[in-house]
């Protein structure tokens, strides 16, 4: 009998906590399983959420060569020849002392001393 006395005494410890449990425990205030948890926030919270989009400065076009053969710029320090692409500006067009890239889907001119004019 004194071998199952630990038994006795745990068994009838756990039912008590559990009573003891039952009486005490409170509705969960959020249930971690529920698909509504685990869904998207609304639009006005995902809104405010997003941190805000900062625009780079394009980089700076620092010399062109208009020619028949063979037009070039330099752009953010790399030579480009129509139609290659530096930092996202894809080489469209040169001029005397402008240069016009397609930019997300944009078309934008870069002077040579660095202003940017929308197209």
């Amino acid at each position: 009998m004194t071998a199952f006395r630990p038994f006795l005494l745990s068994l009838a410890l756990l039912l008590w906590f559990d009573a003891y449990a039952e009486e005490v425990a409170q509705p969960l205030q959020f249930d971690p399983f529920e698909r509504s948890a685990l869904a998207e926030p609304a639009p006005e919270e995902a809104a405010a959420q997003e941190p805000p989009v900062v625009e780079e400065p394009p980089p700076r076009l620092t010399a062109t060569l208009v020619s028949a053969g063979a037009p070039m710029v330099i752009l953010g320090g790399e030579l480009l020849r129509p139609g290659e692409s530096h930092a996202g500006y894809v080489l469209e067009t040169v001029r005397e002392h402008a240069a016009v890239f397609r930019y997300r889907g944009e078309l934008v001119e870069i002077e040579v001393d660095g202003l940017v004019t929308g197209q």
